[in-house]
């Protein structure tokens, strides 16, 4: 029984001994406008209560840097945001950050395009009319990006929400050995549902933790109320070595009220406590183990899911394969046999061709003898007149040189006599 009174009061004490971490932001703020650990850029103002990124203003931009770089290796934050207008759509909607450095405004949900780190988006005014989402981007510096397609270009990972208009709502960013998990509360339940899980995230320590939210034609208020963030690595070794020295000093100073309390020695005392730290290590070591065993159960029981559909449907497809492999053994038997009966019509159609060719070949070879003699005798026959109208030609030259001259001489006589007459009278 007093053992456990003893853990009982261990367990309270390291309950109560909780710090905040060096980038939590807590009401009531700094109403004068400078929050300590933060900046602000743009339209942001400050309130006891609330930090408005953007008023309810057409194109407005404003952001929320942390001043002091992140060094928890394994981290959880958690943000309070609200997000309302009055039109039926909403702004552009409001980005939570941890990159390399801060970013200046820009159109990115009021942040730069650009980035190194990690973006998790509130997308409130989607171009496909979808619906609100959450959506997830790891930016190397060099992706852009495209509002057109709402981010399809680079986004990784996403889920659908209703975000405007619902009052107080909670996000929870979990990156622990590289993988990364959004999970958030829109429901005001208090039960954390799963929107994204991303493994393989390598997101270094030194980068810094900021908000932005941007408006345009449409308009809403971006209102983050907190921001918290607790180191996982460390958090609950911390304060317990830190319980384990406050309580330590308290009870050396009084050793009587040790008594009083547990009705026990303080080397009683510490020794219990060192067994309930092994017992806390152990604890810790099998819940680890166990969560492990969990996640290879669960894609054991996948795989084995995944088998089991596919051997069912190998089992309805082999009926249906085996027939096809006899419809193609047919078709190819058919095939075959059509190409043996149309080879043998082709050696016979090459033969017929062949002796066809021979007889042409023989024909050409007569006519080309005949032709030849043909040949011979029409030259004969062309010198054989050639030289006769060679001969007759001289003898009409003759002919008409004789004629020409009696024209001459009777032309002559005439003249001569033509005279004659003309001299009597």
């Amino acid at each position: 029984m007093k053992l456990i009174l003893c853990f009982l009061v261990l367990i309270l004490l390291i309950g109560s001994s909780k710090s905040s971490s060096p980038h939590d932001l807590i009401p009531p703020h700094n109403s004068v406008g400078v929050i300590q650990k933060y900046i602000t850029i743009g339209s942001t103002t400050i309130a006891d209560k609330w930090l408005t990124l953007t008023p309810k203003n057409q194109n407005s931009k404003g952001s929320l840097w942390g001043e002091k770089p992140n060094q928890y290796r394994n981290w959880e934050a958690t943000f309070q945001f609200m997000i309302n207008g009055i039109s039926k759509e909403g702004g552009d909607g409001m980005g939570f950050w941890y990159t390399h450095s801060p970013l200046q405004l820009g159109d990115l949900f009021g942040s730069n395009q650009k980035f190194t780190g990690l973006g998790v988006f509130l997308h409130t005014n989607p171009l496909d009319g979808e619906g609100e989402r959450i959506q997830v981007m790891i930016g190397d510096g060099r992706k852009v990006y495209d509002k057109t397609l709402d981010g399809a270009n680079v986004i990784s990972h996403e889920c659908e929400t209703k975000l405007r208009n619902k009052g107080l709502l909670k996000l929870h960013i979990k990156l622990n050995q590289n993988e990364l998990e959004v999970l958030y509360d829109t429901t005001k339940s208090g039960n954390w549902e799963s929107c994204i899980k991303i493994p393989n995230v390598n997101l270094p320590t030194g980068y810094y933790f900021g908000f932005s939210a941007k408006t345009s034609e449409l308009f809403d208020n971006h209102i983050l109320r907190e921001f918290t963030v607790i180191n996982v690595d460390s958090s609950k070794e911390e304060e317990r070595i830190q319980q384990k020295v406050t309580t330590n000093n308290g009870l050396q100073n009084s050793n009587i009220k040790v008594k009083e309390v547990f009705g026990i020695e303080l080397s009683q005392y510490t020794e219990i406590q060192n067994q309930y730290d092994e017992l806390l290590t152990y604890t810790e070591t099998l819940l680890n183990k166990v969560d492990k065993f969990t996640k290879a159960h669960a894609e054991l029981y996948a795989l084995e899911k995944f088998l089991s559909s596919l051997q069912e449907f190998v089992k309805q497809n082999t009926h249906d394969i085996f027939d096809l492999k006899r419809q193609i053994d047919t078709e190819l038997t058919k095939y075959i046999s059509l190409i043996a009966k149309d080879h043998r019509e082709v050696d016979r159609l090459v033969r017929t061709f062949r002796n066809n060719i021979s007889e042409l070949s023989t024909l050409l070879t007569r006519s080309s003898r005949k032709t030849s003699g043909i040949a011979d005798s029409i030259k004969d026959e062309t010198i054989k007149l050639r030289q006769d109208v060679q001969k007759e030609g001289h003898s009409i030259g003759w002919i008409i040189i004789i004629i020409q001259v009696i024209f001459v001489l009777i032309f002559i006589m005439r003249k001569n006599k033509s005279s004659k007459k003309d001299k009597y009278y």
